[in-house]
This record gives structure tokens, sequence and C-alpha cells, in this order.
């Protein structure tokens, strides 16, 4: 199968998966979305189970090497400015991917499948939620959800090339990015008494 075929087939896949599970996605719907038949959809992937897998698979390889082009920048502010880019990229480029890999879904069979959440999170923002700083781990699932929407909305646009720069602003806004720093912890917790 021509790579460019597999990917797109992946990616809806992938997208459809994050966003229903595995129960609930069915290869007709799959197929509709990649624009293929079901039986050349089988013909390519055998099972339900096995495109599953594949985009399971898939999206945890493109989010390790997402990682892995985040880890090569500074620590600190420079390489969470990069993490922000690059998701922003992976977002764009790979969307249906992207949310697996940074989401969880259900097989259907009692398993959860993690694709690398919130451990690849957590890896691209150098946060430790164990340590318990639920300020920063708040602040970084926050800005992937800002991203993921941000994102998707661009692309119901266009390609959202011309969002990009603005994309990112948000992102390390709400990541609590101020003039090349990150800001302190508020000195109030929030709190919805007033």
């Amino acid at each position: 199968m021509e790579p460019r075929t597999r990917y797109r087939i992946l990616d809806h896949a992938a997208g459809l998966f994050a966003r229903h599970g595995f129960r609930r996605t069915s290869l007709g719907v799959v197929a509709g979305a990649a624009g293929i038949s079901t039986p050349g959809l089988l013909h390519h992937f055998g099972s339900k189970e096995m495109l599953y897998r594949a985009a399971v698979d898939e999206s945890r390889e493109q989010g390790n090497a997402l990682l892995g082009r985040v880890m090569r920048a500074p620590a600190g502010s420079a390489r969470a400015r990069r993490a922000v880019e690059l998701t922003i990229d992976f977002l764009l480029a790979r969307p249906g991917l992207a949310h697996l890999a940074l989401t969880s879904a259900d097989t259907g069979q009692g398993i959860r499948e993690p694709g690398c959440v919130p451990a690849l999170v957590y890896e691209l923002f150098d946060v430790a939620p164990h340590r318990g700083d639920t300020e920063r781990s708040v602040r970084v699932i926050g800005t992937v959800s800002v991203l993921t929407a941000l994102c998707l909305s661009a692309r119901t646009r266009d390609d959202g090339s011309d969002w990009r720069e603005s994309v990112i602003a948000a992102g390390l806004d709400t990541l609590g990015w101020t003039d090349g720093s990150f800001r302190e912890h508020s000195a109030r917790p929030f709190s919805l008494r007033r």
C-alpha cells in the first residue's frame, strides 16, 4: 500500500477510535471517512482489531518522534515553546493520529489503550505529576486542550497555517508564558466562592 494511503487511512481511523472508542467505531465509518470501501479497508488491515492496533502503534510512534524532537531543545522555556510548536504541527498535519496519541481509547474488551497519555503530554512539557505540582499539571493539560481545539478549528477553515502563530501564543499563554519566561504560581488559589 502506498504510504500516503496508509497514513490517510490510519489518521481517519485513529481520530474515530479516539472520539468514539473501539466498540462504537465501525469499519464502514472508517472506510467512508478514508474514502475507500470496507472490503478495501479489510484488504489492507485484515480486521478491525488489526486496524486499531496499527492506528495505536502509528500514533505512539508519531508521539515518540515528537517527544524526541522536543527533547533536543534546551530544558526550560525553549523546550516548552518547542513542545507547543511541534504539538501544533502534529495536530495540523495528522489530526487523527495526534488525537489518539494525546487521549486514550477503549478497545471494547475492557482494556484501556492509553496512547501515551498522560505520559506523553507530561513528558513533552517536562512535568512529573507525582511531585504534586498541580498548577503546572493543570496548565499542561489545559495547553494541550487549547491547542487541540484551536487546531481543529483552524483545519475547518483551511490548512491552519495562517493560524499557527496565534495558536502558539494561545498555547504559551495557557502554559503561563509571559515575556519569554513562565509566571510564578498565583499568590491566591482560584476559588468559585467570593
